[in-house]
């Protein structure tokens, strides 16, 4: 499963000595509780680059989110009044005059 493991009363009672571990080497640290994961102690550099990978990914997604929709919607014939009546063509709201 994961490498480095710990229990939480490992955690508790070596907090500062795991903490000083992980930031010298690099390595992740997994609690356990019950023989099962439950967080992760990383250096505060990989989570600034997870992150930052996090928020590429949602960027990419959006764009290809968007191309898909300009495809989607490339033949369609949008009203010229949109722009002012568009609660009107939302929720049939009176259209502004």
């Amino acid at each position: 499963m994961f490498s480095n493991t710990i229990t939480i009363r490992e955690m508790m009672r070596k907090s500062s000595e795991i903490f000083e571990k992980v930031k010298q080497t690099g390595q992740p640290i997994v609690v356990v509780n019950r023989k099962e994961p439950q967080v992760a102690i990383i250096r505060l550099e990989d989570l600034k680059e997870l992150e930052q990978q996090r928020m590429k990914n949602s960027a990419r997604a959006a764009l290809q989110f968007a191309k898909k929709m300009r495809q989607l919607l490339q033949d369609e014939k949008l009203p010229r009044d949109l722009s002012q009546n568009h609660d009107y063509y939302l929720w049939e709201a009176e259209p502004q005059k």
